[in-house]
């Protein structure tokens, strides 16, 4: 299939917002044997939240220099040069949008070689361990705090957006 026809996740590719269903087919044998639905389906394969955070890492990828394809010391360099500044779940959401770039290309990816994981292994073990993970609310605090709220709009907006959050167990950045 023609490289065109490819889903390229780079900066300078408008494919990467809004994918056709073509390109996202692309390299699937057979794929003009599809029904409708299923080329709908495959054209909705990705989130526009996904997308967006795709384009955002690629983009910073590229800022720094580099380049797809890349190579596994060009990814590694990437990781270590980060490592001060990034969190180790940033720079491994990025290393998910490199390897998904070159798979839309067909390329192999770099972000499999051992040298690219042995460097992420080494800054989560430098620069920290797991998640700190935020303790939820409990139905007793949230009736403790509703009476302590007025009637001001201001009050009920925050009622409203507390038992909102608290029914769908939305998180703080979701509910802003």
């Amino acid at each position: 299939m023609p490289e065109t026809n490819r889903l390229a996740l780079t900066r300078d590719n408008s494919h990467l917002s809004r994918p056709t269903t073509a390109d996202a087919l692309a390299g699937f044998p057979g794929d003009r044997e599809l029904s409708t639905t299923v080329r709908g389906y495959v054209g909705e394969a990705i989130s526009e939240n996904t997308k967006r955070a795709y384009r955002a890492d690629l983009g910073h990828f590229h800022g720094w220099g580099g380049s797809i394809p890349a190579t596994d010391v060009m990814v590694a360099e990437y990781l270590a040069g980060q490592a001060e500044t990034l969190a180790p779940s940033t720079l491994s959401r990025r290393l998910a949008s490199i390897a998904k770039a070159h798979a839309a290309r067909g390329l192999r990816s770099p972000t499999a070689s051992g040298l690219v994981k042995s460097t992420l292994r080494g800054i989560k073990r430098a620069y920290g361990g797991s998640q700190r993970r935020a303790k939820p609310l409990l139905i007793e605090d949230l009736l403790r705090i509703m009476p302590m709220l007025g009637t001001s709009p201001k009050d009920l907006r925050d009622k409203a957006l507390l038992l909102l959050g608290f029914a769908g167990g939305f998180r703080r950045s979701e509910l802003v």
